[in-house]
């Protein structure tokens, strides 16, 4: 599934920089390998008309390797640190794909403010941005916060061998707990059969 998505991504990038499709097409049937850390790798084959098509079975004439983590939060959080791409393989189409990763596509806000107005799109924009670090800064604090706990309540958590020694004590006594309400259940039905 997330082959589809980056696919429709990286075609969505191609339709905004329109030179990148040309230069490209070029380079029909050359194969390209998208590592994305931690995600499975995605095969890409250049169509005749620039296009990059799933194909996995191809030999990559280039391979491209970036963190998933670098690309989002630059993208969405808008930060200004560079996204690290390896691109190593077939020179001419290497320095093509280098140079078009990093060219600057339109922003998101862009995005929000075409599809939704002026006004409106960049309040949604902001506004989701906004989320976004509040969300990392809840992450944040919240982690912050469960490290100084447990730092603090050291003495009092158990240990997992602990643990361990407790839940094995717990199955011991609900084994004898069980032969002793049938021993009392015999000696009852014993008592009552004697009368």
């Amino acid at each position: 599934m997330w082959q589809r998505v980056l696919t429709a991504a990286l075609e969505r990038h191609l339709d905004e920089v329109p030179w990148w499709r040309e230069r490209l097409a070029a380079h029909a049937g050359a194969a390209v390998r998208l590592e994305i850390e931690p995600l499975p790798p995605l095969g890409l084959r250049i169509d005749a008309n620039g296009r990059l098509l799933p194909d996995a079975a191809v030999a990559p004439a280039v391979t491209i390797r970036l963190r998933l983590e670098e690309v989002l939060r630059r993208r969405l959080l808008a930060e200004g640190a560079a996204v690290r791409t390896h691109v190593e393989g077939e020179a001419a189409i290497a320095e093509l794909l280098a140079k078009a990763f990093s060219e600057p596509a339109p922003t998101l806000e862009h995005w929000f403010a075409e599809r939704f107005g002026p006004i409106l799109g960049l309040r949604l924009h902001a506004l989701m941005r906004a989320g976004l670090a509040a969300l990392r800064n809840a992450g944040a604090a919240i982690s912050g916060n469960l490290i100084e706990t447990l730092k603090e309540e050291e003495g009092l958590l158990p240990s997992r061998a602990e643990y361990e020694r407790l839940q094995a004590d717990a199955a011991a006594l609900t084994r004898e707990l069980d032969a002793l309400r049938r021993r009392i259940a015999r000696q009852a039905s014993g008592t009552a059969a004697h009368k």
